[in-house]
């Protein structure tokens, strides 16, 4: 068991609207978590104080601290906060959520075999990994049959390795089919 000193948290990247800041960035859904703002002082704390940041700073360059779980690397984003932008719901033009970096890269798992014949041009095994839910975040495997108990139908955040793309595919779960889908645990 990883001691909560030892777990990693960031701002998860879950949606980009287009025509939006963010949308001129390399950001990647599911794939890329914010962890801090670039020059920040040491008492900043990225789930506090991220939006407060961000509403002090429109029509400012952000350097946003990036970590992509592909990668496993930190890069810079740059972006100017904005609200001139289409249908402009926040000044960045994503959505995130806090979540932990630790469970994320422990739970991806890749498909090994679909059993269920309505995913089979929807889901590729081998190529296709299972990276997040979009309804929700989990922290473990049995974390995540409990909560898809709850939510039976939901949507999947895959990555697929020879497209090297996220996509989202809509699964049922049922108790004693499951996903409809097997997996293996494994990185990217």
């Amino acid at each position: 068991n990883k001691t909560s000193s030892e777990e990693r948290k960031g701002l998860r990247i879950t949606k980009i609207a287009p025509d939006s800041p963010a949308s001129s960035t390399d950001l990647q859904p599911y794939i890329d978590f914010i962890v801090n703002v670039h020059n920040a002082d040491k008492t900043f704390n990225i789930e506090a104080d991220f939006y407060k940041h961000i509403i002090n700073s429109e029509g400012k360059t952000v350097v946003l601290v990036m970590y992509n779980l592909l990668t496993k690397k930190h890069r810079y984003i740059e972006l100017v906060p904005s609200r001139d932008w289409p249908n402009a719901d926040f000044l960045t033009g994503f959505k995130v959520r806090h979540e932990s970096i630790t469970a994320a890269e422990q739970n991806i798992f890749r498909v090994s075999k679909v059993v269920d014949p309505t995913l089979a041009m929807e889901i590729q095994p081998l190529y296709d990994f299972f990276i997040a839910v979009v309804e929700f975040e989990y922290g473990d495997v049995e974390d995540l049959k409990a909560k898809l108990n709850m939510y039976q139908k939901c949507e999947l955040v895959l990555y697929n390795l020879e497209d090297a793309e996220v996509r989202t595919a809509q699964v049922n779960y049922n108790r004693k089919k499951g996903l409809g889908f097997e997996i293996t645990q494994g990185y990217l």
